[in-house]
């Protein structure tokens, strides 16, 4: 009972679908209808069954964020409004897959969008780290970025069924899924225009809670072909990090990777936007030529800036790029809440702080916890000595925006000093904001359960074993030891042991999840 409250009423502020059942309706006559409910979800559970009024969907359209062609199809998201009480039956079956994914290492460790304790920026993070360690060993890297073409759209319901059988899931959760996809309607509303129901023939509906990692299963095998260390994956959008010793190596086998996506994705109605992949080579000096990656027939040749998952790379790894982006971003809020306030009139300054906090700052300080090196980093050539990191420039730039948000809290004088600023608003330097934010993802680190891409990232390297009648000097470490940005964050508290990751309990009579050992596979508990 406890369990089925907990994924029906406990969520956020969720339209109703077509029935016009609200979350607040449910849990006004919950006392009367919990056992009934309870039962409706252990049925289902049990015989492998999703109700047909649970399937019928009222799809509002939201336009994309961004100046575009409102006359394009594709700047506008579809969003699917669902009924709460087939929601909450959604969200026990998300959260036992969730669980059994990562316990059973169903899906590529470095697979994310839908999964616990696994960010977009903890994805970038072990990115970052792979080139930064290729740095250390004299390498270079080449990272193909692509995008699924429809995503939710392109899942087929069959091959669904297919593919969670492969994966060793038991037969009444393929049944589900099966029906989840089945028989499926959906009319579109704008403004107050309605259309009737219409038939679905494939795909997942967006803004289902089940619809995210029933796509990662689906696009699981993507990330078992050639290279599998080098490819990560957050939802629909892909990348592929090649390494070797020269450019044209890495972009040689970056081009065969990408063939082998496309190969893929046409045997399993899958289609790649060619128009969004974008190419980048890494290196720390200056590469005297910069071959183009092949995806399919066009060649995409490398870019000067790369956007993956909010975050701004450059071929150098400087992040000015990034911190540029985002420092307009927030100085634009800044310069808003600033327009607000005057020394006779506006919010109050508590008030105003609050905005900043909760607007500007998350803006500016997106995507540091991959970038931000602390005062110092090491030197390329002799790892055991510290430099000053040269990042002077990009504090500056951070600091306008600082700047900008406390003249908005205190509506001074021009001439008033930024110290008096600091300690008046409440606001810190952005030194401490960033070593603030570093700390903190240092303290995550120590949170992540051991199957994280970045709990493995983090663990210290392993010394090479030499044999003995060769030469140390002759002998390349199979493993590096540079302290890359990720490892000397990880560094800054104490070690600790990993926490398993959990499944959450509800009552007495909850039952963990059958083990494959018994041949059951990844069995789905009954329902408190």
């Amino acid at each position: 009972m406890e369990e089925a409250q907990d994924a029906t009423l406990r969520t956020g502020n969720t339209s109703p679908g077509a029935d016009n059942i609200t979350v607040k309706l449910l849990t006004a006559v919950w006392h009367i209808i919990g056992t009934h409910v309870r039962r409706l979800f252990e049925g289902c559970l049990a015989i492998g069954h999703h109700p047909k009024p649970f399937r019928a969907a009222e799809v509002v359209m939201i336009a994309k964020p961004g100046r575009r062609d409102l006359t394009n199809p594709r700047a506008w998201r579809p969003i699917s409004l669902l009924s709460c009480l087939g929601k909450g039956l959604e969200r026990l079956v998300v959260r036992r897959l969730a669980w059994a994914c990562i316990h059973y290492g169903v899906l590529h460790p470095q697979q994310a969008g839908a999964l616990p304790k696994r960010s977009a920026t903890d994805l970038v993070a072990a990115l970052f780290h792979d080139i930064e360690e290729a740095f250390a060993r004299k390498k270079m890297a080449t990272l193909v970025t692509m995008d699924i073409q429809g995503a939710f759209d392109t899942v087929l319901r069959n091959r669904l069924i297919l593919r969670l059988r492969e994966q060793g899931w038991p037969e009444h959760l393929a049944r589900w899924a099966g029906s989840f996809m089945d028989d499926r309607s959906a009319c579109v509303r704008y403004q107050d225009t309605i259309t009737p129901l219409s038939p679905l023939q494939c795909g997942l509906p967006q803004g289902s809670p089940v619809s995210p990692i029933l796509f990662l299963l689906y696009t699981e095998p993507i990330y078992r072909l050639s290279n599998p260390q080098g490819r990560f994956g957050y939802a629909d959008d892909t990348a592929i990090l090649c390494v070797g010793d020269t450019v044209e190596e890495t972009a040689a086998v970056a081009s065969r990777s990408v063939e082998e996506m496309v190969r893929w994705g046409a045997a399993n109605g899958v289609s790649f936007d060619s128009k969004k992949t974008e190419v980048m080579h890494f290196s720390r000096s200056k590469l005297r030529t910069t071959p183009a990656v092949r995806h399919g027939d066009i060649e995409k040749h490398p870019e000067s800036a790369l956007r993956w998952l909010g975050i701004w790379l450059d071929s150098s790894l400087s992040f000015r790029v990034h911190a540029e982006k985002w420092t307009a971003k927030s100085q634009a809020v800044a310069h808003h809440l600033r327009g607000l306030t005057n020394t006779i009139h506006g919010p109050l300054p508590n008030a105003v702080r609050s905005a900043v906090r909760a607007c500007v700052e998350p803006v500016l300080l997106y995507g540091t916890e991959v970038w931000y090196p602390g005062a110092t980093q090491p030197r390329w050539d002799q790892p055991s000595k510290d430099r000053p990191s040269s990042i002077q420039h990009v504090l500056q730039r951070m600091n306008k925006a600082i700047v900008q948000s406390m003249r908005a809290i205190l509506p001074l004088w021009k001439t008033t000093p930024i110290a008096i600023l600091h300690r008046e608003s409440g606001i810190p330097p952005i030194t401490q904001l960033l070593e603030a934010r570093r700390y903190r993802f240092s303290a995550r680190l120590k949170s992540l359960d051991e199957a994280h891409p970045l709990a493995k990232r983090t663990l210290p390297p392993k010394q090479p074993t030499y044999h003995q009648l060769i030469k140390r000097k002759y002998q390349a470490p199979t493993e590096s030891s540079f302290r890359t940005r990720l490892r000397r964050t990880n560094e800054i508290l104490a070690p600790c042991p990993r926490p398993a990751l959990m499944q959450k309990r509800f009552g007495k009579g909850h039952t963990p999840t059958d083990s494959p050992e018994r041949g059951i596979g990844r069995g789905l508990p009954p329902v408190d």
